[in-house]
This record gives structure tokens, C-alpha cells and sequence, in this order.
């Protein structure tokens, strides 16, 4: 958890600080998205609306495409996500570029050259199921059922473009 203000994390945040200060690409996903808010200047915490597990629907709200990481996409896609904590408070000019009913800060471009995505972009089907079976205690001590969880899995492709439009990004940036 970002607020566990572990070492190794804190050495990450101050990184992402220097590079915030260059034109280099950054990305980062879940956790280093959190990090990426804290380390600008935002607050990172435990969602109030719980913990997000599974296969989410959420809202792009850069349907024109005007941002580049969400290039493409659909007003309305799925993604695979686990986590507990998120992004509380954005740090200033920080834009919201996709959201959904459980987290308000699903996507963020933070700079011109850095953005963040709450979602798993690198996950797919089989990888969602493996950590929903190895949070299945946990996720049954909040009441969630695990066979409605596996069951509703399905591919959820358009989410993995996030990579391969922040690829694009860093080949345009260089």
C-alpha cells in the first residue's frame, strides 16, 4: 500500500519527481499510479467504496480522443483491476481522463508526459483469475463471491491498447 511509506517506495517518489521535471514518458499502473499522484502532490488512501476486484466497466471521459493514452477506446470498456487504495486528491492540473462508479480516478494524465491508470492494462482473463483465487478469503470476508467474480470474466482487449498507445507516446516522444 502506498501509505505503508515503505523505503524502496519512498526512493520511487522521489524519482518520479525528478523525471517530472523532464520530458520522459512515465506510466504508472495501480500502484505506481497511486505513487505517481502522491509523489505530485496528490494524496493517495484507502478507497471509501472498497475494494475493487474483477472485471469493472468503466467510462472514458477522452472519448474524442483529445489524450493519446486513451487513443481509441470506446466510451464505455472493461478492464481487469485489484486494489484497496486510490487516488484521493489529484495534484494540481492533474485531469481525470477516464473514470467509474467505485474510483473517480480510473485514468489521470498528470503532466504533459506522465499519466497513471488505476486498471490493469497488463492483465488478462487468466491472470485476473488467478488473483481473485488468491484473495478468495479476503474477498469472501467482504461478501463478494468469487464464482460470480470468475464467471463475469471475459476478455477485456481494449484495455491492453493503453500500452500500446503509451509505446506510441514514447516512439513519438524520442
Amino acid at each position: 500500500m502506498v501509505t505503508d511509506e515503505l523505503p524502496w517506495s519512498i526512493k520511487i517518489e522521489k524519482y518520479i519527481k525528478k523525471v517530472s521535471k523532464t520530458k520522459t514518458p512515465l506510466l504508472g499502473i495501480c500502484y505506481g499510479h497511486q505513487l505517481i499522484s502522491k509523489a505530485l502532490g496528490g494524496k493517495s488512501g484507502f478507497n471509501k467504496k472498497g475494494k475493487e476486484i474483477g472485471l469493472v466497466k468503466i467510462t472514458n471521459l477522452s472519448f474524442n480522443n483529445t489524450d493519446p493514452l486513451l487513443k481509441n477506446f470506446p466510451k464505455k470498456f472493461f478492464a481487469f483491476e485489484t486494489h484497496y487504495q486510490t487516488v484521493q486528491k489529484l495534484p494540481a492540473k492533474a485531469k481525470v481522463i477516464a473514470k467509474n462508479m467505485k474510483d473517480n480516478t480510473q485514468a489521470v494524465r498528470f503532466t504533459n508526459n506522465i499519466w497513471g491508470v488505476q486498471f490493469h492494462p497488463e492483465f488478462d482473463k487468466s491472470i485476473m483469475k488467478e488473483y481473485i483465487l488468491k484473495q478468495k478469503d479476503v474477498i469472501e470476508e467482504l461478501g463478494i463471491s468469487i464464482k460470480k467474480l470468475i464467471n463475469d470474466l471475459k476478455s477485456c482487449d481494449i484495455s491492453n491498447t493503453v500500452l500500446k498507445n503509451f509505446s506510441y507516446i514514447i516512439e513519438k516522444k524520442v
